[in-house]
């Protein structure tokens, strides 16, 4: 039906987000800590360094992160946002975190076609790497 404004596609791609599944919650976990990490071996946030460990060990003690459970706790889920681009053949939703860790780029999780990629970007993910 060309009357309706939004196509049946950006709706399915809407629902794979709300049909998100809690199976998804480990990879979820498993991604954020894994930014988080990078993030705290790769940024010096000024945090005080105690005897015997490293920079990133003090970076993840201040953040509380030391797992992908207490990653998960502390990401802040901001927005989604679901991609509209009729040349795409699969739908697209990035699933936008602003991290206590990363709070300018974010961190981005994104979901193909109802499933969670082992994937996660910073802001404005080049989606085209993943139609195929």
């Amino acid at each position: 039906n060309t009357n309706k404004i939004v196509s049946e596609k950006f709706v399915q791609t809407v629902n794979d987000f709300f049909n998100l599944s809690v199976a998804c919650k480990p990879l979820m976990e498993k991604l954020l800590y894994k930014h988080c990490t990078a993030c705290c071996e790769s940024t010096s946030y000024g945090f005080e360094i105690k005897d015997g460990e490293t920079e990133t060990e003090a970076n993840l003690r201040e953040f509380g992160v030391n797992d992908g459970t207490t990653a998960f706790e502390k990401s802040n889920l901001d927005h989604v946002i679901i991609e509209e681009d009729d040349l795409r053949k699969n739908r697209f939703v990035k699933i936008v975190f602003y991290p206590e860790w990363e709070q300018e780029q974010g961190c981005e999780l994104i979901l193909k076609n109802g499933e969670l990629l082992d994937f996660y970007g910073e802001s404005d993910t080049y989606l085209g790497q993943f139609d195929n």
